[in-house]
């Protein structure tokens, strides 16, 4: 079942996991109808991704969201910051949530996907701040020796959260 982010005649859309019968439907192409088993997408992926690819170009996100919902197939919009922020779904499911900084303030931020009434899933903590991990990342990952690491910082090539001698 393809997937993916397609432009479409006005914006992008977002594609998920439609099996190909119903991709048929929805880009009335008969011979997407035909590709029933589960190896057939893989097999022609190219031509398949291709044929939505040159379909999608014809109509507005609205229309090509109207007509996967109609056929029950998962899709959606491809937002920018100030698009997903005013999306009247994000905020009836209160999606976007403020998230205390370990050094202070808040930051708006997606809150666990799903929920569950005996275990809720929780944000732990805020994102990390610029440069917090630099040093655990170059040393312990990247196996980089301590003074490598002082040079980078000192050049002001990497950030650090740290003071530098």
């Amino acid at each position: 079942a393809p997937y993916g982010v397609y432009k479409t005649k006005d914006a992008w859309l977002t594609l998920a996991m439609v099996p190909l019968p119903i991709l048929g439907e929805i880009l009335n192409d008969d011979w997407l109808k035909t590709l029933a088993h589960y190896n057939d997408g893989h097999k022609h992926r190219n031509e398949v991704y291709k044929k939505i690819r040159n379909a999608f170009k014809d109509k507005t996100t609205a229309e090509w969201i109207e007509i996967c919902d109609k056929a029950g197939a998962w899709c959606g919009p491809v937002y920018n910051y100030e698009q997903l922020m005013s999306d009247k779904h994000i905020k009836e499911t209160n999606y976007i949530v403020e998230q205390s900084q370990l050094r202070g303030g808040s930051a708006k931020t997606v809150r666990p996907p799903i929920k569950m009434d005996q275990t809720p899933p929780s944000i732990r903590r805020g994102a990390p701040a610029l440069g917090e991990h630099t040093e655990e990342i170059l040393g312990k990952l990247l196996d980089m020796k301590p003074e490598k690491i002082s040079q980078l910082i000192n050049s002001g090539a990497v950030a650090t959260t740290k003071e530098q001698a």
